[in-house]
């Protein structure tokens, strides 16, 4: 299986959501579209550039290099898991890419009561770099 880049930071407006039952839908681009509005109203600095350029993580430095393997649940729902990356590609949500990155996080499948199956990226070496605001 090729390794999988996920292009969170290109666009702000991703919202991809893979499930078994389910038709996958993407409002990729439709904050984008109406950026004006936004500007028009006078939102805030943080809003306009997160629309127009994408949310940029608040990184305190660049993460370390980190491989993972994924966890049992996508090991065992390897099906569900290809099926899944290449719905995200055909949506433009992930870019396929044909060397391994610097960092790999691991996938796991969250299956639920109704027996619906969500993919899960697993960030938590990432988050190890991110600030953390305080509310």
């Amino acid at each position: 299986m090729p390794y999988c880049e996920l292009s969170l930071l290109e666009d702000p407006s991703l919202n991809c959501e893979i499930a078994c039952d389910d038709a996958p839908v993407s409002v990729k681009g439709r904050l984008r579209k109406s950026l004006q509005f936004w500007k028009d109203i006078d939102a805030p600095c943080f809003i306009i550039d997160t629309i127009e350029f994408g949310y940029k993580l608040p990184l305190l430095q660049i993460p370390a290099p980190f491989v993972a393997w994924n966890n049992n649940s996508a090991i065992q729902e390897s099906d569900f898991v290809e099926n899944a990356i290449n719905e995200l590609i055909s949506l433009d949500c992930i870019t396929e890419v044909f060397t391994p990155p610097t960092i790999i996080n691991p996938l796991s499948v969250s299956i639920q009561k109704s027996g619906k199956k969500c993919l899960i990226l697993d960030l938590r070496h990432v988050n190890l770099y991110l600030f953390k605001f305080k509310f």
